[in-house]
């Protein structure tokens, strides 16, 4: 009845029409194993929250195993990946009392790391239509909240910091932990307008790192203020995800939208009605995702699948990669066999279409 409900209202169309949606990529998260050890150690409960324990940034070998699975199928699948391209400039901050934010770009900090071919297999992979990259936010931190409590002196806050660490989950169950991921979980007003510079500032990024600009923007988590819908129109990005019942952190408020929604003269909503997520525990994803597509296409919907980059990163768990790589692959193939005149499209040609042949 759930996923009948979520695909009542919105744009429809009888075309069997699959968008991979990926997010997260681009962000440190648990950037090390060590990083992960010192976690354990100090007494946080990581394992309690798979999103952190196993996510972290990517790495040429994970793409290249993802990318050559996609690059296999004759009918050639393509990913969308909503992109933070950057991350928090510890030294400089540190070096700034916390009276400043200041970030390190995504292909900056993987030359650092001697990671420098992530770039370059991105480019190719862009180049062969296999992945487009849009927008997630500069990154993946709420900036403001977070250096507030960097100067509050917040223990747990100051500790993460000095192991380069700021994704902190409240399923850690340790001391006083506060969570800074959902950057626009609005906490304060005032910072309302910094979010809004930030939005321009990682959309350069973007088109500086990959030589294209983004379409389509989905916040990290979830919380967004509408009101800055405004801002991604400026900046020339006609699409937005949004969840569709959505809650204001500004206006505190919840809202409806559906896929194909006009939000104003040159802007679209794009939902999301199907899960894969095989990180989250060993349940049959393939057949809860099937049962999924299946009702959107009965209902005469596209399918928009939200699949996390932490399925596919090996660092800390090469077992967890395998598995979500042999799982997709398994989805793939079915969705290929049960439906062959699927069309596979990212997220930006998907809002392309809606717009073309737009219901109001």
């Amino acid at each position: 009845m759930r996923d009948y409900l979520k695909n009542i209202l919105g744009w429809s169309t009888t075309r069997k029409i699959v968008v991979i949606e990926s997010d997260d990529w681009g962000s440190t998260r648990v950037e090390s194993n060590d990083v992960m050890q010192k976690l354990s150690q100090k007494g946080f409960k990581v394992s309690n929250c798979h999103m952190s324990s196993m996510d972290a940034i990517e790495n040429k070998h994970d793409l290249d195993n993802l990318f050559d699975l996609i690059q296999s199928f004759n009918s050639r699948p393509k990913l969308t990946f909503l992109f933070n391209p950057a991350n928090p400039n510890y030294e400089k901050i540190k070096e700034n009392k916390f009276e400043k934010y200041e970030y390190i770009p995504f292909d900056e900090y993987l030359k650092q790391t001697d990671n420098g071919f992530v770039v370059e297999t991105y480019l190719n992979a862009i180049n062969e239509n296999l992945v487009d990259i849009e927008y997630h936010g500069r990154e993946h931190l709420y900036v403001e909240k977070w250096l507030r409590y960097l100067k509050a002196g917040h223990p747990n806050t100051i500790w993460g910091f000095e192991n380069n660490f700021s994704g902190f989950s409240r399923k850690y169950d340790y001391g006083d932990i506060v969570t800074f991921r959902s950057k626009f979980d609005l906490e304060n007003p005032q910072d309302i307008s910094s979010q809004e510079k930030s939005l321009l500032d990682g959309k350069l990024l973007i088109e500086s790192i990959f030589g294209k600009s983004p379409k389509y923007f989905l916040a990290p988590d979830g919380p967004f203020s509408v009101s800055l819908v405004r801002e991604l129109e400026k900046i020339n990005i006609p699409y937005v995800g949004l969840p569709k019942n959505h809650f204001d952190p500004e206006l505190q408020k919840k809202s409806l939208f559906w896929i194909g929604k006009k939000i104003n003269k040159t802007q679209r909503v794009i939902t999301r009605n199907v899960m894969f997520e095989p990180y989250r525990s060993n349940a049959d994803w393939v057949d809860h995702s099937l049962n999924q597509i299946k009702t959107a296409f009965n209902m005469f919907k596209p399918a928009v699948i939200s699949t996390h980059r932490v399925n596919y990163i090996s660092t800390h768990s090469d077992k967890n990669a395998s598995h979500s790589l042999a799982e997709l692959k398994r989805l793939l193939q079915a969705i290929i066999k049960r439906w062959p005149d699927v069309e596979f499209m990212s997220s930006s040609q998907l809002g392309d279409l809606i717009s073309k042949k737009s219901i109001g």
